[in-house]
C-alpha cells in the first residue's frame, strides 16, 4: 500500500472534484480502451456534475462515488456504485439473476492509474463500495469487465466475484457478488 493515500466519498452536490473525477475516468477510458466520449455510454459520468436528483451516484439515488488521491491531490483511482434502475437494458438482460431490481447495485468506474496498479488501491476502493452497498441494503453487486482485459478479470476473480455471463456482442464478462445470505 502507498503511504498517505486519501479515499474520499464525493458529496451529493457537485464541486470541482466531481468534474475532476469525470475527466479522469474519460481519460482512462480513452487511453486504456481507445473509446471516445459517447453520451449514451458515459451518462453516469455526466451525471456526476449534475444535481443530486439526477446524479446516479448520489445518496439520494442509493449511490456513491469515491476518489483515491495522493497527498498532492492527484487522482490515483476511482470507483462508484449506483442503482441498476439507471440501466434498464442491462437490468432487463440480467433479469434472471436479479428478479428484485431494487436489491442490486452496479459497481462501476473502477479505474486505477496504470502506474499505481497492483498496490492495493483497487482493493481499498472495492472495500468502500461493498461497505456502502451493504449500508444501503443492497443484496448483490453487479459489474461487468472487458472480456479482453485479463488483469481486470483476474482481479475480480480473486475478489470472489462470480462470473454470471459473457456478452459476446458487448465484449464483456458479467460478474456478481452476494452481499447478504
Amino acid at each position: 500500500m502507498i503511504p498517505n493515500l486519501r479515499v474520499t466519498k464525493l458529496s451529493d452536490e457537485p464541486d470541482d472534484r466531481h468534474g475532476a473525477a469525470r475527466s479522469y475516468c474519460l481519460k482512462i477510458i480513452k487511453d486504456f480502451y481507445n473509446i471516445d466520449y459517447t453520451p449514451a455510454w458515459h451518462a453516469d459520468l455526466d451525471s456526476l456534475i449534475t444535481s443530486s436528483r439526477t446524479n446516479w451516484y448520489s445518496s439520494l439515488n442509493r449511490g456513491a462515488f469515491w476518489l483515491c488521491q495522493n497527498e498532492a491531490g492527484d487522482i490515483l483511482g476511482t470507483c462508484g456504485i449506483y442503482n441498476m434502475y439507471w440501466k434498464p437494458d442491462t437490468l432487463y438482460r440480467l433479469m434472471p439473476y436479479y428478479p428484485d431490481s431494487t436489491a442490486v447495485c452496479q459497481l462501476s468506474r473502477m479505474y486505477i492509474r496504470e502506474d499505481m496498479r497492483g498496490r492495493g488501491i483497487g482493493r481499498k476502493l472495492e472495500a468502500e463500495a461493498i461497505s456502502e452497498a451493504v449500508r444501503l441494503n443492497y443484496r448483490d453487486i453487479y459489474l461487468h469487465a472487458d472480456a479482453e482485459a485479463r488483469d481486470t478479470l483476474a482481479f475480480w476473480d480473486a475478489r470472489q466475484y462470480v462470473r454470471i455471463g459473457h456478452n459476446e456482442e458487448l465484449h464483456i464478462v458479467d460478474y456478481n457478488k452476494k452481499l447478504h445470505p
